[in-house]
């Protein structure tokens, strides 16, 4: 949990740093989770894990031959028993480590859906951009503001913060796929890769609109490459490379499932008038 003594540069909600023993199981059985794909990319080397929470990540890669993690969390207390995974632990903000840590010997710099809680990533990126050394890698998740379940409320005229997801109230900056590599590239990397870790909206997240606006869904529905995309994640690196990074989808990006969902909304809508009318 985190330490509310600790003052922060970014700010997360205190359910984000909850334990559960099953998390790991979880994230390992679910191909669209970014820690899931963290964990499969990352083979050697040392790591930062940036805003590490209660230390999935450092738990994901304890069993690694040949790779090392850090964490670094202003949140989070050095007695939180996740963080016992690093091989360091660093209870204070990621500004601290600009002067005099040693960025430079870090292969992979971690950051889990972190940027969105940042008011400048750019600046932030750039800095440790600065102090990294070259062919350093950078893994970035964060999620898709353009992602449908976003896009429907939108069109009811709704933009409401919620306690976790793509709207969580402590989200300072949001995404789509342009504008995060506008970012990456501003800070100085290059980026090589860029995953659509794809999840199909469910009814509760497609909130109350009106029957026309659920049938448009039908026709909006499979027509964008990011629609589905909840999270990306960009694999980028300190130093000049390729101008067109590789586009991959990971995760289902049915149509289908959306309308199994748009429907279960439309049905609950009509048992509620029946139910008003009976």
């Amino acid at each position: 949990m985190p330490d509310a003594t600790i003052t922060s540069i970014f700010r997360r909600l205190p359910s984000s740093y909850e334990e559960n023993p099953s998390l790991s199981e979880w994230i390992l059985a679910d191909q669209s989770n970014p820690l899931n794909q963290i964990s499969r990319i990352i083979d050697q080397g040392e790591v930062l894990d940036i805003g590490c929470g209660s230390g999935i990540l450092g738990r994901l890669l304890a069993n690694k031959p040949n790779v090392y993690v850090d964490g670094i969390d202003p949140a989070v207390s050095t007695t939180t028993t996740g963080v016992q995974a690093y091989r360091q632990f660093f209870s204070h903000g990621v500004e601290k480590l600009f002067d005099g840590h040693g960025i430079e010997r870090y292969d992979w710099f971690v950051m889990a859906d972190v940027i969105e809680h940042f008011a400048y990533p750019d600046e932030v990126l750039a800095a440790l951009v600065a102090r990294a050394k070259p062919g350093a890698c950078f893994l970035l998740s964060t999620p898709n503001v353009a992602h449908l379940s976003v896009r429907l409320n939108l069109l009811c005229g709704r933009f409401d913060y919620v306690e976790s997801g793509i709207l969580e109230s402590t989200h300072l900056r949001f995404f789509t796929l342009p504008t995060l590599q506008k970012v990456l590239r501003s800070s100085g990397l290059s980026i090589e890769r860029v995953l659509l870790l794809n999840r199909i909206p469910s009814a509760n997240e497609l909130i109350d609109f009106g029957w026309f606006r659920a049938l448009l869904a039908f026709v909006v529905a499979g027509r964008d490459k990011e629609l589905y995309t909840y999270q990306f994640l960009a694999v980028a690196r300190v130093g000049s490379g390729t101008e067109t990074p590789s586009i991959e989808q990971i995760g289902s990006r049915s149509s289908g499932g959306c309308y199994v969902e748009i429907l279960k909304l439309l049905v609950s809508r009509f048992k509620r008038r029946i139910r008003g009318l009976i």
